[in-house]
């Protein structure tokens, strides 16, 4: 509740739960798609740490799971990505993806600020790792950031989106193939390019 002077009294988190939304691309954009599930940063961690050790988790990782408090998901697409954050000083912000755990070089504010940038749009975090476009495993982020910065600075011309492509380009290294660009190799499909 509010007094007079405008103060919360009681539990901080009772305002709201958290802000999420799930959205598909439209039109010229229909390639995009986004996510976001934003917790009350009060209520992300008073809560147990996410279960995220598996068998093959290190004892470094079972530490880093211990003190980490999910701050951001996709439970509604089912892209396995969840960020946390590490209840350190400062917050160390992590992305997890497949089990496996990359910080990310951003605070939580700055978080919450590419988050409004980019609109949750599915892979934006990997623009704050260390991480490589040119890893296949990473192709489809590369092809969904390449697709976001074509379309976002027409769509919210109000926002800069230079930083960001900077940070892709970092991350293209020699750059990945787009999705109709790429071969496959193997027993079954031989040298045959494949069009997804």
């Amino acid at each position: 509740m509010e007094t007079e002077d405008g103060a919360l009294n009681g539990n901080p988190s009772s305002h709201f739960s958290r802000l999420s939304s799930h959205w598909r691309g439209t039109g010229e954009a229909e390639e995009l798609s986004g996510e976001f599930r934003i917790p009350h940063l009060y209520r992300a961690i008073t809560k147990p740490p996410p279960p995220l050790a598996w068998d093959g988790s290190s004892d470094d990782e079972r530490e880093l799971i211990r003190e980490s408090r999910e701050i951001d998901g996709t439970p509604r697409s089912g892209t396995g990505a969840i960020v946390t954050a590490r209840l350190s000083t400062p917050l160390e912000i992590w992305l997890w993806y497949r089990g496996q755990p990359t910080q990310m070089d951003v605070d939580y504010l700055g978080y919450l600020e590419a988050l409004a940038l980019t609109k949750g749009t599915h892979g934006w975090q990997y623009l704050f790792t260390d991480l490589s476009f040119s890893d296949p495993d990473l192709y489809w982020i590369a092809d969904d950031m390449q697709a976001m910065l074509h379309h976002f600075p027409r769509l919210f011309s109000q926002y800069d989106y230079t930083p960001l492509h900077e940070r892709l380009e970092e991350r293209l290294w020699e750059g990945p193939p787009l999705r109709s660009e790429l071969f496959f190799v193997g027993h079954d499909f031989g040298a045959q390019g494949l069009s997804l």
